[in-house]
């Protein structure tokens, strides 16, 4: 506390609750919640100016704001991954990972840890992709489709979802649907931020 109390004095919580009883000289720390709190110092006295910059007066109660602790701004997530398949088919890859893409969606499904604003798909292709082959690689959530999606087209190599977003929540599950027209094997590799 930097000064010795004359006296003992009792710290209360927002609800009035007791708190610790200190001696003189002593010092305390107090946990701030993620707002604004309010802390209650009562029934003591400090020498000379007085505590914490307020004047104090035995038996009287003051009053002091705690600051709100700064929260940093959560750290994006970026999923990669990679799915190899061919033919004119639909196949499913987890959001994250490489290994071989699978028939049924729920063998390639992962959940969301934390709410997140899923978008910035980018998407490549080994080989270039020939004239009348295609792929569309699509994120899924919850078994369904979103906007969150693009189109390798034919000779080309690259795609991506431009301005889309898809807004996710903890507990979602995600996966992403490639829909192959190719006429051999094609590795798809793919990656997308969640802010």
């Amino acid at each position: 506390m930097g000064r010795e109390l004359v006296q003992r004095r009792r710290i209360l919580g927002s609800q009035q609750s007791p708190g610790p009883i200190l001696s003189p000289g002593t010092r305390h720390q107090l946990p701030v919640s993620p707002g604004p709190s309010t802390v209650h110092l009562q029934g003591f006295t400090a020498p000379g100016a007085g505590f914490g910059g307020f004047v104090t007066t035995p038996g009287k109660t003051v009053t002091v704001l705690a600051a709100a602790p700064t929260v940093p701004p959560a750290t994006p997530q970026i999923f990669t991954g990679e799915v190899s398949a061919g033919g004119s088919a639909i196949f499913f890859g987890a959001v994250t990972g490489v290994g071989g893409a699978s028939p049924t969606e729920a063998l390639a499904q992962t959940l969301m840890p934390r709410d997140c604003v899923a978008q910035d798909l980018q998407v490549s292709t080994t080989p270039a992709l020939a004239g009348g082959e295609s792929i569309v690689i699509t994120l899924r959530v919850n078994g369904a489709d979103t906007t969150v999606t693009c189109t390798v087209p034919a000779g080309g190599a690259v795609c991506n979802s431009g301005t889309a977003t898809q807004a996710l929540t903890a507990g979602t599950i995600v996966g992403m649907r490639v829909a192959f027209v190719t006429a051999g094997t094609t590795s798809v590799r793919y990656g997308l931020n969640c802010n």
